[in-house]
C-alpha cells in the first residue's frame, strides 16, 4: 500500500473439497482471510513458499465505503467452461482492462463441481485476471454441485444462518457493494423462492445509486432457452422495476443479447443483458418479450464502467473489438435522462430485425383466416370481391415450436400500406401493434378469386414496413398463407410395429408432421372398431396410463391435427399384448435391464419412474434439460436385482422437457450381463 508495508490480521483456511474420484482433497488447496484492510486502497500481495521464493504475486484494489461516489470498472464473463484455447484469449483481454472486480456469472467449469481437475484448469486460463482483480463468482448449474465445494472455494456462508458447515448444502446468494453500485448475485443451483423474498428485503434496502443483477440462466430470449428464474420471471422482473435495478445480467444462452422486455408503464425500464465467452452458439430465434435490443452469435465478455450518473457498458470480442455499446445516465430523481444504445459493428438494423429477432426471414410462414359475416373467424376462403377481416398469426403457426411467440418485437409496429390495385388484394394503410397475439386488419378480396389445388389465387400478399419507436424500415411484402390450408401430412407409426409383442402397459411412438399441435390415438382390441383407447396428446408418443387386455391382439392408429382441422389417419398396424403386469411380477425377478417410461406424462409436479434389474448392479438414475445439463440426481448407488420405482418432484424447475437416463453396471463377478443405458423424455407442464 504505497510501497509500505501493512501488518494485518491474516488466518490461514483449508477448505473441504470431496472429490467424486479421488475422495477428501484438503491438501490441495489453501484460503487466507485477510482482516484490517483499508478502504480504496490498492494492495501488492505475493505468495511465498517455506524457502521464502515467490511463487505468485499480483494487485488488487479493496472496495470503498458503501455509497461513496467512487468510479468503477467491472467485468463480466459467463460460461467460460474452462476452454483452454477461446478462454485463455478472452483472459487475456480482460485483463488488459484492469477491473476493480471480476463476475462469472455461472459456468465457469465443465462437468460438475466434484471435479477438481476442472477448477485447477480454470485458474490456470483465468490466471490473467484472477491475479489483479477480485473474482465474484455465480453459482450455475456445473459449478455448484454440489454447493458444499463450490462454498468451501470461494468461502461462503449462508445469507440467512451463517453457517459454514461443510455438510450445510444450502444456498450461495448474496449481495455486495462498490461505492455506489450494489450487486445482487442469485444462485441457480437453489430454490429460488426464499431468494425472492431475500432480495425484496435487500432491495427495498439498498441505497446505491447503481443496482445490477445476476444469475446464470436468462429470462425468455432470442436464444430461445432460459430457465427463467424458475419459472418466477414474472415475480423477479415486477421486483426490479419496482426497486430500480438497472442491469440484469446472465450467462447460460450462448448467445450475446441485449434487450428490453416489455416493462410496466411509466416504469423506469430494466436493460436485461446475455454474456457468452463460452465456445458454443445457440441459433437464435423470436423472443416473446423482447420491444428492443439485439441479439447475436457472438464470443465476448462485458466491462462495465460507473462514474457518478453515468454508466457505459461495452460488449468485446476477444481481440478488443466492441461490439455493443449501452450507455445510461441518470438524472437527480433516478430516471435516465438519456439511454444510448449502438451496435459499435453490424448496423444494419432492419435486416436484423428480419432474421435476428425472428430467426427467419419476415415474408415466410405466416398464417392468416378471415372473419365471416357474422364475425366469426372460420377457416372458410374468402368470397370475391367481400369485404373482409383478416387475423394475422404473426406467432409460429401451429406445429412448430410450441409457444405461440412474436414473429415481431413485441411493442413495435406493422405499418399496412395502402394497396388500390383492383387485381390484387385491396387495403387501406393501416397500423397494427404487435402485441405478441394474433394482429387483425381488414382488406377486400380480388375479384376473379379461384382456388388452386387448395391455395387461394391470387395469394394474398401486404406490403409493410416495420415502425419501432420514431424509426421506419425498409418496406418488404409479407406473403400470409390461408390458415385452412396449411396441410398436414400422413403420419408415420414406429412401435409397435406389425405383429409386435408389447406390454400390456404399451407406450406408443410415431413420427412428428410439420404444422400439427396435437395428436388423436384410437387403439381397438381385435379391430379399430372397437376402440378402448381414444385420446389425444400434444407430443408424438403415449405411455397408457392403464393396461391393455393380457394377451390378445390389437390394431392402432394416429392422425395429426391443429386448430384448422385433422389430417388423415395413419395406416393401422396390428400388434399382440403380453402378460399382464401382475403376473410378470408373479414370476420374480426379471429376465433385462429395463427403463419404463415414466407415469403420469405430461405431469405437474410428480410423476413416476420405474425401472427392472435382473441383477445386483450399481445403478445411475439421473435427470437433464433437454441441452443435456444435469438438473436431479435421483439413484446413485448399489441395488439389489428387481423392480424399482422412485417418485420425481419438479417443484423447482420450469417447465420443458427433460430427460432421464439410467446406467446400471452389474457387480463384477460372472454375470452374463452387461452395462445397460437407457434414455427416455418427459414432459413438465406448470
Amino acid at each position: 500500500s504505497g510501497g509500505q508495508e501493512q501488518h494485518v490480521a491474516a488466518t490461514l483456511f483449508t477448505p473441504g473439497f470431496q472429490s467424486r474420484v479421488s475422495g477428501n482433497l484438503d491438501h490441495l488447496q489453501q484460503r487466507v482471510s485477510i482482516e484490517g484492510l483499508e478502504a480504496y486502497t490498492s494492495y501488492r500481495y505475493e505468495v511465498q513458499c517455506g524457502d521464502g521464493e515467490t511463487t505468485m504475486s499480483g494487485v488488487f484494489r479493496t472496495a470503498p465505503e458503501s455509497g461513496q461516489a467512487t468510479p468503477v470498472q467491472f467485468t463480466v464473463i459467463a460460461d467460460g467452461h474452462d476452454t483452454g484455447g477461446m478462454y485463455g484469449s478472452m483472459a487475456d483481454a480482460m485483463a488488459e482492462k484492469m477491473p476493480d472486480f471480476v463476475v462469472h456469472a455461472g459456468g465457469m467449469i465443465g462437468g460438475s463441481g466434484d471435479e477438481w481437475d476442472k477448477w485447477v484448469h480454470y485458474s490456470r486460463v483465468a490466471q490473467p485476471f484472477l491475479e489483479n482483480s477480485v473474482l465474484w463468482p455465480v453459482a450455475g448449474m456445473t459449478d455448484a454441485q454440489p454447493a458444499r465445494n463450490f462454498r468451501s472455494l470461494f468461502g461462503f456462508s449462508d445469507p440467512e444462518t451463517a453457517n459454514t458447515s461443510l455438510e450445510d448444502n444450502t444456498a450461495t446468494w448474496y449481495s455486495f457493494t462498490y461505492g455506489n453500485l450494489e450487486y445482487f448475485v442469485f444462485d441457480y443451483s437453489r430454490d429460488l423462492f426464499s431468494q425472492l423474498e431475500w432480495a425484496e428485503q435487500q432491495l427495498a434496502a439498498s441505497q446505491a445509486e447503481w443496482k445490477v443483477v445476476s444469475y446464470h440462466f436468462p429470462v425468455p430470449s432470442a436464444g430461445g432457452s432460459g430457465n427463467v428464474f424458475q419459472g418466477q420471471y414474472e415475480a423477479f422482473a415486477r421486483l426490479f422495476e419496482e426497486h430500480g435495478v438497472d442491469l440484469v445480467i446472465f450467462g447460460g444462452n450462448n448467445i450475446y443479447e441485449r434487450m428490453l422486455p416489455m416493462g410496466s408503464e411509466g416504469v423506469k425500464p430494466v436493460h436485461y443483458v446475455t454474456i457468452n465467452s463460452g465456445g458454443s452458439f445457440r441459433e437464435v430465434r423470436p423472443s416473446p418479450v423482447v420491444k428492443g435490443g439485439i441479439a447475436q452469435k457472438e464470443l465476448m465478455f462485458a466491462h462495465i464502467s460507473i462514474d457518478g450518473n453515468r454508466l457505459e457498458m461495452e460488449a468485446l470480442r476477444d481481440d478488443g473489438t466492441v461490439i455493443d455499446r449501452l450507455e445510461l445516465i441518470k438524472g437527480e430523481d433516478g430516471a435516465y435522462q438519456a439511454e444510448i444504445m449502438e451496435q459499435a459493428i453490424d448496423i444494419d438494423l432492419a435486416r436484423k430485425l428480419a432474421h435476428i429477432f425472428t430467426g427467419q426471414s419476415m415474408t415466410e410462414d405466416i398464417a392468416y383466416e378471415r372473419r365471416d359475416r357474422a364475425g366469426e373467424f372460420t377457416a372458410i376462403p374468402p368470397v370475391a370481391g367481400e369485404s373482409v377481416g383478416i387475423r394475422l398469426h404473426t406467432g409460429y403457426i401451429a406445429g412448430a415450436p410450441t409457444r405461440n411467440v412474436s414473429r415481431f418485437p413485441i411493442g413495435s409496429k406493422l405499418v399496412v400500406h395502402e394497396q388500390t390495385d383492383p387485381s390484387g388484394w385491396r387495403t387501406d394503410e393501416q397500423v397494427i401493434e404487435i402485441t405478441g397475439d394474433s394482429a387483425e386488419l381488414e382488406t377486400i378480396a380480388p375479384n376473379g378469386l379461384t382456388l388452386i389445388e387448395g391455395e387461394i389465387e391470387p395469394a394474398l400478399e401486404l406490403r409493410v414496413h416495420l415502425r419501432m419507436g420514431e424509426r421506419d424500415f425498409d418496406t418488404v411484402t409479407l406473403r400470409p398463407t390461408f390458415a385452412s390450408f396449411i396441410s398436414l401430412a400422413q403420419v408415420v407409426l414406429v412401435r409397435p410395429f406389425p405383429m409386435m409383442t408389447v406390454p400390456v402397459q404399451a407406450e406408443f411412438i410415431w413420427k412428428a408432421i410439420p404444422h400439427a399441435s396435437e395428436y388423436q390415438v384410437q387403439i381397438g382390441e381385435g379391430n379399430i372398431v372397437n376402440i378402448v383407447v381414444d385420446t389425444t396428446v400434444t407430443h408424438h408418443e403415449l405411455l397408457l396410463p392403464f393396461e391393455l387386455s393380457a394377451e390378445q391382439t390389437h390394431r392402432w392408429r394416429v392422425r395429426g391435427k391443429n386448430l384448422f382441422g385433422v389430417g388423415p389417419w395413419s395406416d393401422e398396424v396390428l400388434f399382440f399384448t403380453g402378460k399382464s403386469t401382475s403376473a410378470e411380477l408373479e414370476e420374480g425377478v426379471p429376465q433385462v435391464f429395463a427403463l419404463r417410461h415414466n407415469y403420469p406424462n405430461p405431469f405437474n409436479p410428480s410423476t413416476t419412474i420405474r425401472y427392472s434389474l435382473p441383477v445386483h448392479a450399481y445403478v445411475n438414475l439421473r435427470v437433464y434439460d433437454i441441452i443435456g445439463r444435469e438438473v436431479r440426481v435421483l439413484v446413485n448407488g448399489e441395488q439389489q436385482a428387481g423392480h424399482h420405482h422412485i417418485v420425481f418432484n419438479s417443484a423447482s424447475l420450469a417447465s420443458g422437457v427433460y430427460q432421464y437416463r439410467l446406467e446400471a453396471v452389474p457387480e463384477a463377478g460372472g454375470s452374463e450381463h452387461r452395462r445397460y443405458v437407457q434414455t427416455r423424455s418427459m414432459t413438465l407442464i406448470k
